[in-house]
């Protein structure tokens, strides 16, 4: 899909139901059917939450009237983000699978890298799932750097 036909802007309420068939793409490797049917709602909930709030920011990519990505974002909590504004943390990225690879992703990271310099930070960052080597390709070809690892512990 040429560039030309995208057209990125801000998530309204009305984009969830299209949000969330990009999403289930992406969670489906981790999560059952029955699963996924349980968190609709709360992802709703969560993401008319992030709508409403000044901290970050949701934006989807459009082909006419079709979602076809988005990416949202918001400063992580550390007291360094917020003496520097170093940091402005993608949160979300998903393009639509059969959209996949035709630079949808990137257009939509460069939006995003606008929209945090914008509002002053001086850095964007993102994590991906340890097993998602192709989403880890995708962001070291963005100019992304690995700097850092998450540890997690279940509780």
């Amino acid at each position: 899909m040429p560039a030309e036909e995208v057209t990125i802007r801000e998530a309204r309420e009305g984009d969830f139901g299209r949000i969330f068939v990009i999403m289930k793409s992406l969670m489906s490797i981790h999560l059952s059917d029955d699963d996924l049917t349980g968190l609709e709602k709360s992802f709703e909930m969560k993401f008319l939450e992030i709508l409403q709030s000044d901290k970050g920011c949701f934006f989807v990519a459009e082909s006419g009237e079709e979602v076809v990505g988005f990416i949202s974002g918001a400063p992580p909590l550390a007291l360094w983000n917020i003496r520097e504004r170093e940091m402005f943390m993608i949160e979300e990225l998903a393009v639509r699978e059969d959209l996949r690879s035709n630079g949808l992703g990137s257009l939509l990271i460069e939006f995003f890298r606008d929209y945090a310099k914008k509002q002053g930070y001086k850095r964007i960052a993102a994590s991906s799932h340890v097993a998602r080597e192709r989403a880890h390709n995708f962001y070291l070809k963005n100019g992304f750097a690995k700097e850092e690892f998450v540890f997690v512990k279940d509780i």
